[in-house]
Formats: structure tokens, sequence, C-alpha cells
């Protein structure tokens, strides 16, 4: 008996948001446990492709050890342009809380018209307070490598306290720096 080919292999063996009901991310999170606390007052960007155009209603991020005191704490979509799409309402309380899962609705509803394969920026803000939490993330040392401009990982602003309609200039994030867990889906 033989097999009958169901699809392209190569992307089958690929985990991708689409695979896990979201619309985009900024890395598979099943392959990464690395904790990396943010500094404040800027945006923190990942460029990301849209795997599955449908609906966005929330953004979606993990902490490994949970803040104390933050105000002003933020999780937006941007197009390429660095136009903002959506954004969640404050996070602070949630950052604040226990370390683990976070899902946060879109102020505004919902995000349509995202198309396949569209790119797209995920980004961060702490504005704030006191202490950071500790984000999942990937080893720093992969996140732009070999890149010498546009960057995958980046960040914008400074002595921000809320999220801008339209992003800062963008530059490569420092050394060291890694970027969080970041998506958006239904």
């Amino acid at each position: 008996m033989g097999w009958t080919l169901k699809g392209n292999l190569n992307y089958l063996s690929v985990t991708t948001a689409a695979s896990n009901n979201l619309v985009a991310w900024s890395f598979d999170p099943t392959m990464v446990n690395n904790p990396y606390t943010p500094g404040q007052g800027k945006c923190l960007v990942v460029r990301s492709y849209v795997d599955s155009p449908q609906a966005v209603t929330h953004f979606y991020t993990y902490t490994l050890s949970s803040g104390s005191g933050l105000a002003n704490c933020y999780i937006g979509l941007y197009n390429i342009s660095g136009t903002l799409l959506g954004q969640t309402g404050d996070i602070s309380t949630a950052l604040n809380g226990t370390a683990g899962p976070i899902t946060a609705s879109i102020s505004t509803g919902s995000i349509t018209g995202l198309t396949y394969n569209q790119e797209v920026y995920l980004v961060l803000l702490i504005a704030t307070g006191g202490t950071s939490p500790s984000f999942l993330s990937p080893h720093n040392y992969a996140i732009n490598l070999a890149m010498t401009s546009d960057y995958r990982w980046q960040t914008a602003g400074s002595s921000l306290t809320t999220l801008p309609s339209t992003l800062p200039a963008l530059s490569a994030a420092s050394t060291g720096s890694q970027p969080p867990f970041l998506a958006v889906g239904p």
C-alpha cells in the first residue's frame, strides 16, 4: 500500500501561528523558555507575517514572572508603514498579577482586512511604573542574525506612555535585548 501526498511537506513540518489558531506571532512559544525583562518607555517591535487572514480580537503574551507597580502598558498591531491598526486597553493589572499566559481584548473590538503573508509589527509598550515582568523570549543572539536593515527585532521611541498612532523611527534592538512572545488571534 502506497502513500498519497496531502500537501506541501515542507510547510506541514513547520509550526505556524495558523496551526495554533492564531493570526500572527513573534515566534513559536514552545521552542523557547528564556526570560527577558524589558526596560520602560519604548516600543518593543517584532516584525511578523499574517499566517491566517481572519478577524483579530485578542492579543496574547506570556510572562515568566509578574511585574509590580506598572501603569500604561499596551500591546498593539501596526501595519508595515507603521500605522496603528489596533491595541489593547491598559494591561498593567494583568502584568502586575501572577505569571503565565495573558489574553487581552482589542479595545476597538476587532481588526479586519488582514491578508495572507502581510507583513505586520507586533508591539509591546511597558510605559511606567515599578518593576517590569519577565517575558517568555528567545535567545537574543539569533534575532537579527546577519541582518543589516529591515530588522526583525527593533525598538522605537523613548519616554512613551501610550502607543503612538504612528511608530517613531525604528532602530535595531540593542545587544542583550530580546523580543517578548506576542501574538494576535481570534
